[in-house]
């Protein structure tokens, strides 16, 4: 847990939201409005108009803008050819964020199958597991850096669709984990969960540094492993969104704690906002990564409150010190003085602020997640729970994310299965999950998704990849071309001995004898 003890908010200016709901709907549909005429006409900034719509439907629960981007041009953007040579593949990225947003809100195949559509254009500039065996990579006209400073550079993605530009920056790579995570959420195919984890190592190994996400970095051979140090608040509220998105799929706690360094470090870093608090640089990014974070009850309880009083800083900000009184035109800086003229970019950024101040309510006691038949969230992690939290049945008796996963399956196998003679009811405290690294978090992930699925094969002759003993091994499933991931009989063995070892620190009348695993995984010293 994060003690958020860089944090200083002695200095915050009003991070209390006391306006009525109705009012921060209405301010927040006003501002929409400006951009969504604007949009019809101009290019510039459409992207993020679209996919406001869709948040602004999410937070209130409602279809306001469903026929509007049923009628927009957001298939024309994805499926067009305006993405030419030396295009940044994010703006791609970003169309297809906003199409998996409208999934979410309108349950509608097509907004579903663009935003693949979006995914599958990008995947290729993102370096995959058969990349950094080759050494090359189809897009590009280079010779591929596949390792630096002794980690692979699987899950970077370039910046461009240029054959010769060879950089790999924090905000593409973050862009693709987000769309990958949504995507996991989403489908039950255990290709984007990859995808979405194989960029996490990537981000977490080589451009994150004091928890920050730095601009990015190259991988030519011929200029390997020049890193750009800057830390880069974009790319950072990008990461903290998808990390949001996995814990709540998974609820890992290692998920959760990465989470949590990489929110209070994007808070504390006064090199972003003002002495009073607001945010002068990444507003947009960074405050849609808090309230996915906030909405979806990601973190403490403490780094909550921070982050509750973070975006009410930026709310108030934005409704007193951005805009004239009724215009609805907004300025790119929060801390004043407001602009009649219209910018998209500074209106977008704007209404940012103005939907995560629809998640917070001070006039109430508590924010209460919205339930599941409310809120689109709520279906999706129910679908995607049995995906993430499947087991493997026989020989190994059972793999789990995290310890919590692990009593559900055995209550559920309590309840199939009795024992002979009546037990002790088992405890309702949950279990504290494993203490294990990122590699290891996303080695277990991939590994209940892959059971799920059933997208495994067997290797042969397994030889470590580049990343160390933490890292997993790699295999190529032919059937569909895409890289795939399995466990070796090694790692198998491993994960059931700490299984092992956790079901003998638990008290006895929380598991029962039939659920003991094979001897050779050192079972035969738990108690009866």
């Amino acid at each position: 847990m994060v003690a958020a003890s860089n944090i200083v908010t002695s200095s915050w200016r009003d991070p209390d939201v006391t306006l009525p709901s109705t009012q921060r709907i209405h301010l927040a549909s006003s501002a929409l409005e400006q951009s969504v005429l604007i949009a019809q006409t101009a290019e510039a900034g459409r992207s993020s108009v679209f996919h406001a719509m869709a948040e602004f439907d999410i937070a209130t629960r409602q279809t306001t803008y469903k026929n509007a981007l049923s009628q927009s041009s957001i298939a024309a953007d994805i499926r067009g050819t305006s993405f030419v040579q030396n295009t940044q593949l994010t703006d791609m990225m970003d169309f297809g964020l906003a199409a998996i947003r409208a999934y979410a809100v309108y349950n509608d195949q097509t907004y579903l199958d663009l935003a693949i559509e979006a995914w599958q254009y990008v995947s290729p500039y993102t370096i995959s597991a058969v990349n950094t065996v080759s050494a090359s990579i189809v897009v590009k006209n280079f010779s591929l850096e596949t390792t630096c400073q002794g980690e692979s550079m699987l899950g970077g993605t370039f910046d461009t669709n240029n054959a010769g530009d060879p950089s790999i920056t924090g905000i593409a790579s973050t862009s693709f984990f987000v769309l990958s995570a949504f995507l996991a959420e989403t489908n039950s195919s255990s290709v984007y969960l990859n995808a979405a984890l194989d960029s996490l190592h990537f981000i977490t190994s080589h451009i994150l540094s004091g928890s920050l996400v730095q601009t990015g970095m190259t991988a030519s051979h011929d200029n390997p492993c020049v890193l750009n140090s800057t830390a880069d608040a974009s790319s950072t509220g990008l990461l903290i969104r998808g990390l949001a998105v996995l814990y709540s799929m998974a609820n890992n706690a290692t998920i959760q704690s990465l989470l949590e360094n990489v929110t209070e470090a994007a808070i504390s870093n006064d090199e972003w906002h003002s002495s009073e608090g607001i945010l002068t640089q990444g507003g947009s990014n960074l405050v849609v990564g808090f309230t996915e974070a906030f909405s979806r009850n990601a973190t403490s309880a403490e780094l909550r409150t921070y982050m509750h009083d973070f975006m009410g800083v930026q709310f108030n900000a934005v409704v007193d010190l951005a805009t004239f009184n009724e215009t609805n035109v907004y300025a790119g800086d929060w801390t004043g003085p407001p602009s009649a003229q219209f910018l998209q970019s500074n209106q977008t950024s704007a209404i940012s602020a103005l939907l995560g101040g629809i998640f917070i309510d001070d006039s109430l006691p508590s924010f209460t997640v919205p339930d599941a038949a409310a809120s689109p969230y709520g279906k999706q992690r129910g679908t995607r729970a049995g995906v993430i939290a499947g087991s493997v049945v026989g020989s190994i008796v059972v793999l789990a994310i995290t310890g919590s996963a692990i009593l559900f399956t055995l209550r559920r196998r309590a309840r199939i299965h009795p024992p002979t003679s009546p037990g002790p009811q088992i405890s309702s405290s949950p279990v504290q999950p494993f203490p294990i690294s990122i590699p290891q978090a996303a080695m277990l992930l991939r590994s209940q998704s892959i059971a799920k699925t059933g997208a495994i094969s067997p290797i042969e002759n397994p030889s470590q990849s580049p990343g160390g003993d933490n890292t997993l091994d790699v295999a190529v499933e032919p059937s569909n071309g895409v890289p795939g991931e399995t466990l070796t009989p090694l790692q198998i063995t491993e994960l059931v001995r700490m299984l092992s070892e956790r079901l003998s620190r638990m008290p006895a009348q929380e598991w029962h004898q039939t659920e003991l695993p094979p001897p050779e995984y050192g079972a035969s010293d738990t108690q009866a």
